[in-house]
Order: structure tokens, then C-alpha cells, then sequence
């Protein structure tokens, strides 16, 4: 399953849909391979789908930590799925009881996802510092975490800060350079396009 996060960071979704569809027909109850699909499902739209798997596997309870880990990424999807649909306030929830500090959380738990999604929230609700504060933190535990890079150059973007934009896109590209030269990620090309944009208003 290590590959399939490569190949959500590529944006691949159609190799990353047949590796856990192949291990779910050999295992149907892992737990991993469950919140892959749910995170397969955010990405490719499938919001209803997403969110059903997610709280499914959410609401199972605590039982070791390693289950402790997984409700913990379940209910980040569950505030990702929201945020997706619109409701950054109703995401907020979904994740108000873990907190910001990363020193708090036990091994495993997925802390640069909470602080990629909190800062995701933030900026919707347009609280740039705020969403600054914990991107940066995410950077800074994963800083070749290309979709980290991408959501960073998005919150500086809306801080109209376009060096620093310019920068994190510039180690986005790169990543996607070295992973996947052939290929163009359709999110980084996104932000580049707008970073272009309001350079041209400025």
C-alpha cells in the first residue's frame, strides 16, 4: 500500500485504485486498504461513498493504538469530505478534538495530514495566519510532501506573499520532476496558473 501514496501525490488515481482493489480482494476487513479507498473516493469526487467508508471506519471505537490511528485518519477524511463539499465550519468539527501541538499524539497517527487539513480549513474560513502557522508545521515534518508544498503555496497565495508562493512551487515541481518526469500534476499547474494571475493584477 506504500505505493499508493505515491501514486496519490502523482495524482494517479486509476493505478492507485487497481493496488487497493487487489488487496481488498484479498483482504476485505484491512483496515488500511479501507481508508485508502475512502481517500480514493475523496479525491476522485465520489463524496457520498468517501464519506460512508470513512465513518464507518471512524465510529468502530478505540480498541489498540494502532485502531487509534486509523479512527484518527477517518475522522481527518471526514473533515476533508466536508470541506470538499463546501462546509469548513462542519469540518472544523469533525477534527476539534485532536489538538495543534504534535508532541500530543501517539506513534503512527498521520500528525502531517491533521496539520495539512486544519491549515486547509483555515484558509477557507480566511484565517491566514492561523493557516500558515500549521502548514508550516506540516512542511516542516514532510517537506517533500508535494501536496503539502502545493496546499502551502496556496495559503501564501492568499497572504499575497508571491515569492514565497513562487518558492513553494518551485519544490512542488521539482518533486513531481523527480518522481514522475512525464507526467504534469493538474493541482500544481493550477496554482502556478494563479500565482500567475495575480502577479498580472498586482
Amino acid at each position: 500500500l506504500n505505493l499508493v501514496r505515491v501514486y496519490f501525490y502523482r495524482g494517479n488515481y486509476a493505478e492507485a485504485k487497481g493496488l487497493i482493489e487487489h488487496v481488498l480482494k484479498l483482504a476485505p476487513h484491512e483496515k488500511l486498504a479501507l481508508l485508502e479507498k475512502a481517500e480514493l473516493d475523496l479525491y476522485t469526487g465520489q463524496y457520498r461513498q468517501a464519506q460512508e467508508e470513512a465513518k464507518r471506519l471512524a465510529t468502530e471505537g478505540v480498541s489498540d493504538s494502532k485502531n487509534a490511528a486509523y479512527v484518527f485518519k477517518a475522522q481527518c477524511l471526514l473533515a476533508q469530505i466536508k470541506l470538499a463539499q463546501g462546509n469548513p465550519e462542519g469540518a472544523q468539527v469533525e477534527i476539534e478534538e485532536y489538538s495543534s501541538d504534535p508532541q500530543s499524539f501517539t506513534r503512527g497517527m498521520d500528525v502531517t495530514y491533521l496539520m495539512m487539513t486544519r491549515a486547509q480549513i483555515l484558509l477557507a474560513l480566511g484565517r491566514l495566519q492561523e493557516a500558515e502557522r500549521h502548514i508550516e508545521i506540516a512542511m516542516e515534518r514532510q517537506p517533500y510532501n508535494q501536496a503539502v508544498l502545493i496546499q502551502g503555496a496556496l495559503i501564501s497565495l492568499a497572504r499575497r506573499q508571491f515569492a514565497e508562493t513562487k518558492l513553494r512551487i518551485d519544490r512542488a515541481r521539482a518533486i513531481d520532476a523527480s518522481n514522475s518526469p512525464n507526467r504534469e500534476n493538474p493541482q500544481l499547474n493550477s496554482v502556478t496558473k494563479r500565482l500567475a494571475d495575480a502577479q498580472d493584477r498586482k
